[in-house]
């Protein structure tokens, strides 16, 4: 890729993420990206292709959050609060770029199918950090696959409700919230409990 191609890039996506595909012209992309529009038509052709590409980069980018499933601290609050936490940094990014593709009706198959791909893809790398928490004893046995859905659907459900609140004061304060509020309701449903007799 040129760096006329990743400047474009950069430059675009917040564009339509902020003003919407109809409200962004490729004038106002080639002159914040300091590029001749003609040089913006020669790396996509058209709008609606430099519109797919830059979300599929930013999907891309949010899906590839780093998360290294062999770290454990030992303390089940901590390990579960750094997944869930992860799985709310990849949402923030992806929500807004589907709502976008969603109300532009610009759906692309293939780009779907890639990020959902790399969605599963993704839960199963949580699933096997689960796994090997249960195996440490850090956690009950459950089935992780099952137990990283039901997490992810509900931080899902819970990105979505931050994103859409109109109040978006103490954005960031509300959003480590959530993530407690969200690592504490699973915490209780998976930590190990102490059979007394």
């Amino acid at each position: 890729m040129s760096d006329n191609w990743t400047r474009l890039i950069e430059t675009a996506y917040p564009m339509f993420m902020e003003k919407g595909y109809k409200g962004t012209a490729t004038a106002d992309i080639a002159k914040a990206a300091e590029i001749n529009e003609s040089t913006l038509f020669r790396n996509f052709k058209s709008k609606e292709k430099l519109f797919h590409a830059s979300i599929e980069h930013f999907a891309n980018k949010a899906i590839g959050i780093e998360f290294n499933i062999f770290e454990y601290t030992g303390n089940l609050h901590d390990d579960l609060k750094r997944m869930i936490k992860t799985m709310f940094e990849v949402d923030l990014e992806l929500i807004p770029s589907f709502r976008l593709l969603i109300k532009r009706s610009l759906v692309k198959e293939s780009v779907l199918e890639e990020i959902s791909k790399a969605l599963s893809n993704q839960n199963e790398l949580f699933s096997h950090y689960l796994t090997g928490a249960m195996s440490r004893g850090l956690m009950v046995e459950a089935e992780a696959d099952l137990l990283v859905d039901l997490i992810s659907s509900h931080v899902f459900s819970k990105t979505f409700e931050l994103l859409t609140s109109r109040d978006q004061d103490g954005f960031s304060g509300r959003l480590d919230a959530m993530v407690e509020e969200t690592t504490i309701y699973f915490l209780e449903m998976v930590k190990v409990r102490e059979v007394t007799q």
